[in-house]
């Protein structure tokens, strides 16, 4: 679940997040300052979300590409019956 988060989501909200705070910040001062503060319906939220599908792309390409494998290169043998038995999968020899 935590890869998951890290993956897809952090990358996708981050940006939102980040406009939310800066937004807030921003319609405090101006509540200090006594001007008008601005609207989040007026916002980028358009480039937000661009900007979380690049991250999240970005971020699936580097762990694909500098990923570790778990199997430390071994190839892959799928379960097969023996002797009438089932034989579970695992990770042969090189």
């Amino acid at each position: 679940m935590f890869r998951i988060f890290i993956t897809y989501l952090l990358p996708l909200l981050a940006p939102f997040l980040m406009y939310l705070a800066w937004n807030a910040y921003v319609r405090y001062r101006a509540k200090k300052a006594g001007d008008e503060p601005p609207s989040l319906e007026k916002g980028p939220i358009f480039w937000c979300l661009i900007a979380g599908m690049v991250l999240m792309i970005a971020s699936l390409i580097t762990i694909a590409l500098i990923g570790s494998d778990a199997a430390g290169g071994a190839p892959y043998e799928p379960p097969r019956l023996e002797d009438g038995k089932i034989v579970p999968p695992n990770f042969g020899q090189n």
